[in-house]
């Protein structure tokens, strides 16, 4: 999920339909993962109400139950989809380049300006995330760790092409993660997301130190 746009595709049709009833509940759950980031990016997870969420996506307090047991469930369930989207993003845009380098670049730009396109879905992902409380610490630590796997699979490459190259160990990588992480959260959270792109270019100059060490 990239979007919290609940357009005509996801509602359904009024009056009488055809639609099977997996469909229909297919089409409230997408427009209620889609109204729980929507709602939580303008009122805070804390202050989003269920009411607020079912009267955003147009369902039944019934059909959200039909779904999830708590908001909790539907922020969390939202926030990996989310998650899987952006990972999508950053590790396609790296696959059909010729080095690690650009590789490396691509895929922290293209981190930045999804969220900077995103500014409602930064704000779940990157700040109320971490007030979420009972499991979302863990399911955000999932994330960032499944992250840091795809940066060592990356030096992995690296080495391959330049075996002059240390061999990093895994703080290494999650370090490149944990940062600019810690550097998006920040920025959205002052209201910044829009200048997110500002970061790519400093984020990039850390990363390649990293990944070259004493090489230079």
């Amino acid at each position: 999920m990239d979007s919290i746009k609940i357009d005509e595709p996801l509602r359904i049709p009024a009056g009488r339909h055809t639609l099977p009833p997996e469909e229909v509940a297919r089409l409230q759950r997408e427009r209620l993962l889609r109204s729980v980031i929507a709602c939580s990016a303008e009122n805070g997870y804390q202050g989003t109400t269920i009411g607020d969420i079912v009267a955003r996506a147009e369902v039944s307090r019934t059909a959200f139950y039909d779904q999830f047991e708590s908001k909790e469930e539907c922020f969390l369930d939202a926030y990996r989809q989310m998650a899987a989207a952006m990972r999508d993003a950053v590790v396609g845009s790296g696959l059909e380049v010729d080095t690690w380098r650009e590789a490396l670049d691509l895929g922290i730009a293209t981190y930045f300006r999804w969220f900077s396109e995103r500014p409602e879905v930064a704000a779940a992902f990157l700040v109320e995330i971490r007030v979420v409380g009972g499991r979302a610490l863990e399911v955000r630590s999932r994330v960032i760790e499944r992250m840091s796997e795809r940066m060592r699979l990356l030096g992995e490459r690296a080495r391959r092409e330049d075996p002059r190259l240390p061999e990093l160990d895994d703080v290494a990588y999650a370090s490149i993660i944990a940062t600019t992480d810690e550097l998006a959260h920040d920025y959205v959270r002052r209201g910044k997301a829009a200048e997110l792109t500002e970061l790519i270019e400093p984020s990039q100059r850390l990363a390649r130190y990293i990944f070259k060490g004493s090489t230079g």
